[in-house]
């Protein structure tokens, strides 16, 4: 049993205050079995154990991040990202980079609230290729308008429940698509294939582990969950603790009654319900 001893450093846990670290960190086979004061588990070492010192040094839990998208954190680095561009300008020069004469659509994720184009200014920059920005919340979509041509999106469209899109003065599009209908759009994206999407849950697993989470509560499209991470569980394993919401769009009588998972690093024993209060007058 390959054994590590970390020394020297202040360790801190989850189930102690903050001023309560221990000395030294005891890990077997690549998991923490024990913690201890100053030289209590190196007094105690094996001739073969592997001592790394680290005076001055502070071990933290890993983090838990309570709620995130594991699905739309992965598409990020596959897609137009927009996080951190705050001005107009960089969303419409990040655009033009990859705007050329293709016929698949251009998606961009992360659009900042405080840095929107406008509908002509989109068209400017991407004039030929379908375009769609989800804002950094998604909550919001633009469209421009080849877009708006290749959905057929008018005044007139059926739109979701609790989704509405803005219009201008003569009742045309304007491209922005709010709340229910940010998602309904995506019906017109490509099908995502089962290997893709689950290419997109170990990008966004991996990148959260490099960054010290090493759990999260996530609340991903429903799809992502039986075909994506509960295959990587049964067939892969997950770098991460992954627990999973049940998103309630319609919540009936049997919905509590769906299947649970309690597994070592997959959960699903929550949902996710959305209630909307109507004020009476």
């Amino acid at each position: 049993m390959a054994r590590t001893i970390l020394t020297g450093a202040t360790v801190h846990r989850h189930d102690r205050p903050w001023e309560h670290g221990d000395d030294e960190l005891l890990i077997e086979d690549g998991r923490i079995v024990a913690t201890g004061k100053a030289n209590e588990i190196s007094s105690a070492a094996r001739s073969d154990d592997e001592i790394i010192h680290l005076p001055g040094g502070r071990l933290l839990p890993g983090f838990f991040d309570a709620h995130l998208h594991l699905d739309i954190g992965g598409r990020l680095f596959a897609n137009l990202q927009l996080v951190n561009k705050l001005t107009k300008s960089e969303v419409l020069e990040s655009i033009r980079a990859q705007a050329d004469d293709s016929k698949d659509w251009l998606v961009g994720i992360g659009l900042n609230e405080n840095a929107w184009p406008s509908l002509a200014e989109l068209d400017r920059v991407c004039p030929n290729r379908p375009l769609l920005l989800h804002t950094r919340d998604y909550h919001s979509a633009r469209l421009n308008s080849t877009a708006i041509n290749v959905i057929d999106l008018s005044r007139r469209s059926a739109l979701p429940e609790g989704g509405w899109q803005e219009l201008d003065d003569d009742g045309h599009p304007l491209g922005i698509l709010r709340e229910n209908a940010a998602d309904w759009v995506t019906q017109y994206l490509p099908v995502e294939k089962p290997e893709k999407l689950r290419h997109h849950l170990r990008t966004a697993m991996n990148h959260l582990l490099s960054l010290g989470v090493t759990g999260v509560s996530d609340a991903s499209h429903p799809t992502s969950y039986e075909t994506g991470l509960k295959w990587l569980e049964q067939h892969e394993g997950l770098p991460i603790h992954v627990e999973n919401w049940l998103r309630c769009v319609d919540f009936g009588p049997g919905f509590i009654q769906q299947p649970r998972l309690n597994r070592e690093r997959l959960k699903r024993n929550r949902i996710k319900l959305f209630i909307d209060r109507k004020s009476v007058v």
